[in-house]
């Protein structure tokens, strides 16, 4: 599915890393004059610590690529979840699930609260209470 991603930078990585590689040996190569010992086991320790790089990188692209197949199996589950309320709710007859928030907010100007107190008792701006208030007194009229 989104498997390609990790893929590719798997093969950059691998395609950087022999890059190097390769232009280490060409310094060896030119150096080897001066020391033949001392460039060899530079190259040696280079292509070693390279080789190193590239087992991190691909045990990185295989937890990526889990982590990233776990979401997309995560979202696929919601939205067959939401599909399926979708679904419910648009059955005749059937009615949207009770919001208690607007309860809530029912309750307490039935007892006389203004939008204010409201507000602080919910935890809500006045803005949220008269909206609610307001969606409230809509879903009662139908």
């Amino acid at each position: 599915m989104h498997e390609s991603g990790p893929v590719i930078f798997v093969v950059a990585a691998t395609f950087f890393v022999m890059v190097m590689a390769l232009r280490m040996r060409r310094r060896a190569n030119r150096h080897e004059s001066e020391s033949p010992s001392a460039p060899r086991q530079e190259v040696r320790d280079g292509v070693s610590r390279l080789e190193h790089d590239v087992v991190r990188l691909i045990e990185l692209a295989r937890e990526t690529e889990a982590r990233v197949l776990n979401k997309v199996q995560l979202l696929e589950h919601l939205i067959a979840d939401a599909d399926r309320r979708i679904q419910d709710l648009r059955r005749p007859g059937a009615k949207s699930p009770a919001n208690p928030m607007y309860e809530q907010v029912a309750v307490l100007a039935r007892e006389g609260k203004s939008d204010q107190e409201i507000a602080t008792a919910i935890q809500r701006s006045e803005n949220e209470v008269r909206l609610l208030r307001s969606l409230g007194e809509q879903r009662a009229n139908r």
